[in-house]
């Protein structure tokens, strides 16, 4: 009887494994250079008057609040003939000093967010390392954080208000969750949270999780000692002060601490505008509504990716659906997520991204418009790539590769498709 030896050494990978992960990486490295230089043409193609956060950073160096001049439709015109920039004002100050040298006609939003993006990878990586996955892991886990998401797509159009706004807070967001992971300072992250929140407001809710990874593991969850009160109190005084700073804000702009100018949107119902669903629930249902929840249901988990036709023959591709693919349609990879161990910080994540994430399926938007993703999942998608990292084994990883590689193709796909569609 004769023994047959194995090609290579016990538990060595073999030549065919070894060939199959290089190709894997070199088409990674593909695809993370093409995504950046999606960033790069976008950015060559960016015209000014384009983003109403240079018209706010504009009127600030006037030494006012209120702007001359709209960029886009969001805006509100208070019944003293005065224009406002509703949205919360951290990206404005980001762009200030840009305004201040370029003038209001600054067009260089793309730059700024493709900047802000490769920080955000970088800080992920390291994030992914901190919880223990080796250097290919996170590397792979950061691309697809980025570029499996719809965290390139806001950069792609951060141009625009809106999406200017999502990349700030993703960037703030990720390295909250760095400084937790790593050196650990309270105040320092909840001056990241605190910026978070006057960019996007329900970055608020990081708090208790933040508190929660920076406490000794080995301790009980429910305690109160003086280790507990003073970083609580680290993290709150930042925090505490852009929620003073903001209802300060408010007040300055329209009377009202709590009014943030998102109710002058509301107007009375003149009948159905046609082609302008957005304004039409406004004017019926309201900003938040119970009518909501089935369709806002269905486009988080269940649509997806959707490329309409019409023509004689329906042939002829029209548009890609602007409420865009349900996240686990778009970004599969992300199940893996669910196989995290049971942790403290599991527990108060899940808690979290079920309070930011229940609060938007009331909302009359889903972030229309969009493609491929659901964007305002970036407010709490943070946590679920943390939930990622705690998951990932080897084992794991085989499989993770392949539905990276299918997340970030299909981003390819729908970019490249509207580019051509209307």
């Amino acid at each position: 009887m004769s023994l047959s030896l194995p090609d290579t050494p016990s538990g060595a990978p073999s030549k065919s494994r070894l060939t199959g992960t290089l190709v894997f990486d070199i088409l990674l490295g593909l695809g993370v250079i093409a995504f950046f230089g999606m960033v790069g043409f976008a950015a060559l193609q960016e015209v000014s008057d384009r983003n109403s956060y240079a018209a706010l950073a504009a009127a600030w160096l006037d030494g006012r609040l209120h702007i001359d001049k709209c960029f886009d439709v969001d805006c509100v015109t208070t019944p003293d003939g005065r224009v406002w920039v509703i949205f919360p004002p951290v990206p404005a100050l980001l762009a200030l000093p840009f305004v201040a040298i370029f003038g209001i006609s600054f067009s260089g939003f793309h730059v700024i967010g493709g900047m802000l993006l490769a920080l955000s990878g970088v800080l992920w990586r390291r994030n992914f390392r901190a919880l223990g996955l080796d250097d290919r892991m996170s590397t792979w886990l950061g691309a697809a954080a980025l570029f499996g998401t719809p965290a390139i797509f806001v950069v792609l159009r951060s141009d625009l208000v809106w999406f200017f706004a999502q990349t700030v807070a993703f960037m703030l967001i990720t390295a909250a969750i760095h400084e937790a992971l790593h050196r650990q300072r309270a105040m320092l992250i909840g001056l990241y949270i605190g910026l978070a929140f006057l960019t996007r407001q329900m970055s608020i809710f990081y708090c208790p999780l933040m508190l929660a990874m920076i406490m000794n593991p080995t301790l009980p969850t429910v305690r109160i000692d003086r280790e507990v009160i003073m970083k609580t109190l680290r993290i709150a005084l930042p925090v505490a002060t852009a929620i003073g700073l903001y209802f300060l804000y408010n007040y300055l702009r329209f009377g009202a601490i709590f009014e943030t100018g998102y109710s002058f949107l509301e107007e009375p119902a003149e009948g159905i505008v046609p082609n302008d669903p957005i304004d039409n629930r406004l004017n019926t249902s309201g900003l938040f509504s119970k009518d909501y929840v089935f369709f806002n249901v269905m486009y988080l988990f269940f649509q997806g990716f959707h490329l309409q036709f019409t023509g004689d023959q329906t042939l002829t591709p029209v548009r890609l659906d602007p409420w865009g693919t349900s996240l686990l349609a778009a970004s599969p990879f992300l199940m893996i997520a669910l196989l995290a161990p049971v942790r403290r910080e599991l527990v108060i994540g899940w808690i979290t991204i079920a309070i930011i994430a229940g609060i938007t399926l009331f909302y009359h938007s889903n972030g229309f418009s969009q493609v491929n993703g659901q964007r305002y999942t970036l407010d709490w998608l943070p946590i679920l790539f943390l939930f990622l990292g705690y998951a990932m084994t080897q084992g794991r990883f085989e499989v993770a590769r392949l539905l990276i590689l299918y997340a970030l193709g299909l981003n390819a796909v729908a970019f490249g498709l509207m580019a051509v569609v209307v």
